[in-house]
C-alpha cells in the first residue's frame, strides 16, 4: 500500500510540474484573440481620455489632458506589445519583441530627454528607424491573419 501511495504521488506529481511548465500553444487563432481583446481595451480607455479633451475649454487644461493621455497610451501599447510578444508564434514573435524592447526605452529615457529635447528627438528617430521592419511585419501579419 505504501508503495502504491508513492507511486501514484509521484506520478501526481510529475503531472503537475509537466502541466506547469506547458503555457498556451502560441497559435496564429490565440495571438489574433489576445491582439483583438487588447485592442479594444486600448479604444475603450484612450477614447474616454480623447472625449475628456474634447469637451475642454480650457486650452491649458487641454494641453496637460493630452500630455497625460499621451502617457498613458504610451504605457497602455508597452503592455499590450508585451502581451503580443507572449501570445505571437515563433515566426513573429521577434518583431513584437523589438516593439516592445524600443517602445520601453522610449519610456525609461522620457524623463531625461525632458532636459535636452534634442537628444530625445535623436532617440525617437533611432527607434524608429530601428523598428521599421518590425512595425511593417507586424501590420502585414495582423491584416492576413487577424483580418485588419
Amino acid at each position: 500500500m505504501g508503495r502504491a501511495l508513492a507511486g501514484m504521488l509521484a506520478i501526481a506529481v510529475g503531472s503537475i510540474i509537466t502541466t506547469a511548465g506547458c503555457s498556451a500553444p502560441k497559435t496564429p487563432e490565440s495571438f489574433c484573440a489576445v491582439y483583438a481583446s487588447e485592442k479594444s481595451s486600448y479604444l475603450t480607455q484612450n477614447g474616454d481620455a480623447l472625449k475628456a479633451i474634447e469637451g475642454e475649454d480650457d486650452a491649458g487644461a487641454a494641453g496637460l489632458k493630452s500630455l497625460l493621455a499621451l502617457g498613458t497610451a504610451m504605457g497602455d501599447i508597452v503592455v499590450m506589445m508585451d502581451k503580443l510578444a507572449q501570445a505571437a508564434p515563433d515566426e513573429i514573435e521577434p518583431d513584437i519583441r523589438n516593439i516592445h524592447d524600443q517602445l520601453q526605452k522610449q519610456m525609461e529615457n522620457a524623463g531625461d530627454n525632458l532636459d535636452n529635447p534634442l537628444a530625445g528627438l535623436g532617440s525617437a528617430l533611432s527607434s524608429g528607424l530601428l523598428t521599421a521592419g518590425s512595425w511593417q511585419r507586424f501590420d502585414s501579419y495582423v491584416k492576413n491573419n487577424c483580418g485588419g
